[in-house]
């Protein structure tokens, strides 16, 4: 991960085990915060400003990786609720906030019911 407003990479320690695997995604997400230095938070994604970085920097611009890594485990589950029809909705991640989401199949507002991490076994919102 980029983390723009520190300027710092964050990395996996599953792709710590191959020393090619490490470049390729230092140089990914090098170019992350390049482009947002170059271009500001416009540039905050894998846009053509995160692709001139990556031509600049010597590489093609892939967005997705082809190497074999095991996969994180899931942190956490989020869970939203409708309010009109009850379905639940469940994610990885938290919506962002201060936006209106709705529910697709019956346009019922959406609205954060639980979140439960890896070691609970349930914690309400």
């Amino acid at each position: 991960m980029a983390y723009y407003r520190t300027g710092t990479i964050g990395l996996s320690s599953l792709i710590l085990d191959d020393p090619e695997k490490l470049r390729l995604t230092l140089l990914h997400e090098y170019a992350h915060l390049l482009a947002v230095d170059r271009h500001g938070q416009k540039a905050a994604n894998h846009g053509v400003y995160w692709k001139r970085a990556m031509t600049d920097l010597g590489l093609e611009p892939k967005v997705r990786h082809n190497y074999d890594c095991a996969r994180n485990t899931k942190r956490q589950k989020v869970t939203y609720r409708c309010n009109r029809c009850g379905a639940q909705i469940e994610r990885s991640r938290k919506l962002p906030r201060h936006r209106k989401y709705v529910h697709a199949h019956c346009g019922g507002g959406l609205r954060l019911f639980s979140i439960q991490h890896a070691t609970d076994t349930t914690q309400p919102a």
